[in-house]
This record gives structure tokens, sequence and C-alpha cells, in this order.
């Protein structure tokens, strides 16, 4: 089975718009009492991923030579950040630039896909 990421919060949003708890029956009450129980599972479930969120860097920095992706509100790319020149610098797919436009977020760059060989093909690299 195929595993699908889904967006936890829309989820308890929709429940929540087309849910309204007026238990008048046994059948209704236990009816509630399923959905809070799954509204509690969707919010306490682990992540497949790190979450996807901007850090300020008036927050934090990333650690010095740690490559992320960063933005100035309005470009985003792969950047580090140079602790000691307090610099950020951005590959332009031949070497590592300067940027001259304030940074302002930056967040961890996602783990790279699983390359292992789909099953029952086997692995020629």
């Amino acid at each position: 089975m195929a595993v699908r990421p889904i967006d936890a919060v829309q989820v308890l949003h929709n429940i929540n718009l087309h849910h309204r708890p007026t238990p008048v029956s046994e059948f209704e009450s236990g009816f509630n009492d399923g959905l809070n129980q799954a509204m509690w599972e969707i919010t306490h479930a682990p992540t497949l991923t790190p979450p996807n969120e901007w850090v300020s860097v008036e927050d934090r920095l990333p650690a010095s030579g740690q490559n992320v992706i960063a933005t100035n509100g309005s470009d985003v790319g792969e950047a580090w950040y140079a602790s000691l020149s307090r610099s950020w610098y951005r590959y332009n797919g031949l070497e590592w630039n300067r940027i001259c436009r304030e940074v302002t977020h930056w967040m961890p760059l996602p783990e790279p896909p699983d390359r292992r060989p789909p099953e029952g093909e086997e692995d020629n690299g």
C-alpha cells in the first residue's frame, strides 16, 4: 500500500465544518466519540518529513555552511550561510555567489528520495 501524506489541518477543518456535535442518541454519541478520537490521532500522528516551515533569520540562523532553502520574500533557492563573514551564498549552476539581496527566511533541505529500485527490479548502477 502506498503512503499518501495529507494536510491534517485541512482534514480537521473539513471535519469541524461538516460535523455538529449534537448527540440525541447513543449512536450519535458514539459517532462523536469516534470523530474526537480520529481528530486526536490526526493531530498527534508522526509526520513523514520534518515540517516545512520557514525560519526567520531574526529567530535563528542555520549552522555555518549548512545547505538550506532561503528566500528574501520573492526569490527562493538553495543557499548557505557563512557565520564568520555573516554572508549568504547561492549556487548559480556553476559556482556559489554571495547573495546581494537580504535573506529573510530559510528552511532545511528535505531528505533526498529513497533511491532503492522498485521491487522486482535489480540495481544495475
